[in-house]
């Protein structure tokens, strides 16, 4: 296990991992779910990323049913704030919800977009010890995840 950014460094950025596949049924979701919650219990604070717009399984996943006007990922299109989207899981576990945008409405992401949105939430990946984006099963998807987790500052 890795030290806990208590003792890290304040300037050092977090961990990413994306977990994907090109075959939906494959159990990406699951894995991410099961490191997050991994991490989390060993006392690490994690991120985990929903960057799937079409389902969002991770809130079934973890318990947190979601309202029909409850904003995920695909929100940040229409501006909305980063941190308006982030759903406390427990103390040390935090999510940041998938699926279709509040209310169901909405064109799906173009790779364009998709980018251009994780670099938005690139933005909080230092406030982390571990982030785990859960990709999905397109890949064009877990392709955008790999080039913006790629390229955020500091990031192994």
């Amino acid at each position: 296990a890795a030290p806990s950014r208590a003792g890290a460094d304040a300037s050092a950025a977090g961990r990413v991992v994306v977990v994907g596949s090109g075959k939906g049924g494959a159990g990406t979701s699951v894995l991410a779910a099961l490191l997050a919650l991994s991490a989390a219990a060993l006392d690490r604070s994690v991120l985990l990323v929903d960057a799937d717009e079409h389902v969002g399984p991770q809130r079934l996943l973890l318990g947190a049913p979601r309202a029909a006007d409850a904003p995920a990922l695909a929100d940040l299109r229409a501006g909305l704030d980063l941190e308006a989207l982030l759903v406390p899981i427990s103390a040390t576990l935090t999510l940041l919800p998938g699926g279709p945008a509040a209310g169901g409405a909405g064109v799906p992401l173009d790779p364009a977009e998709r980018r251009a949105l994780l670099r938005r939430v690139g933005a909080l990946v230092p406030r982390y010890d571990l982030v785990v984006v859960d990709g999905g099963s397109r890949l064009d998807g877990v392709a955008a995840c790999v080039d913006v987790a790629a390229g955020i500052d500091g990031v192994d």
